[in-house]
């Protein structure tokens, strides 16, 4: 089993629309695995392995892109089901088996802030 990368997301500030990650590779695809099915980003407030999440996105809700005949995918901008605070986010990846490939996931870190007060 490979060791889990980490990997922190931009910030984002509450409410207004997040930038997103123009492209997310995973490198090396993992031995055995077939096409890229879906992706899962799942959003924690205690650690990133708590059972319970607050939001996620997800590949198969529309939420993100993947990139046809590769281990690549895109989070486009979007307003991120999040309020203020640290969240631990954690990236499990599919194959077209529908076999989840929890050796193959990161995880890491995004802050939302509040919007500036006039």
């Amino acid at each position: 089993m490979s060791a889990v990368a980490t990997y922190n997301l931009p910030d984002f500030v509450v409410g207004n629309t997040w930038q997103g990650v123009p492209l997310y590779t995973i490198s090396p695809v993992p031995s055995g695995a077939g096409a890229l099915d879906d992706v899962e980003i799942q959003f924690r407030l205690s650690s990133p392995t708590s059972p319970t999440y607050v939001a996620k996105l997800s590949a198969a809700n529309g939420d993100i892109t993947l990139v046809p005949g590769t281990w690549s995918f895109i989070i486009s901008p979007q307003v991120l089901p999040l309020p203020a605070g640290t969240f631990f986010q954690s990236v499990k990846l599919f194959d077209d088996s529908g076999t989840p490939q929890p050796y193959t996931y990161t995880t890491g870190t995004i802050t939302g802030i509040l919007p500036p007060t006039r």
